[in-house]
């Protein structure tokens, strides 16, 4: 037997490295942002993460950069309220 339990006398050594590569592509999670189609018990329809919709997010987004903007170039801290 050979590296990795594979008999070298069988397979040639670069379909043993295809092999191992493609093994170890395939038992890489996959894992991306759960939406509503894919996690309905968790998400709404319109919502970007769980209970901020995607109105909300945009109008907290608008406020930061107003308040970003109304700050402007000083060196003081800009504290946000919550």
């Amino acid at each position: 037997m050979g590296k990795f339990g594979v008999n070298p006398n069988v397979f040639s050594r670069n379909q043993v490295v295809r092999l191992l590569s493609t093994c170890a592509r395939l038992s890489k999670p996959n894992f991306g942002q759960p939406s509503h189609e894919t996690h309905p018990h968790l998400l709404c329809v319109d919502d970007v993460t769980p209970r901020i919709s995607k109105s909300e997010l945009r109008s907290r987004r608008d406020r930061l950069a107003t308040l970003v903007r109304a700050h402007g170039k000083t060196s003081r801290p800009l504290y946000l309220p919550y």
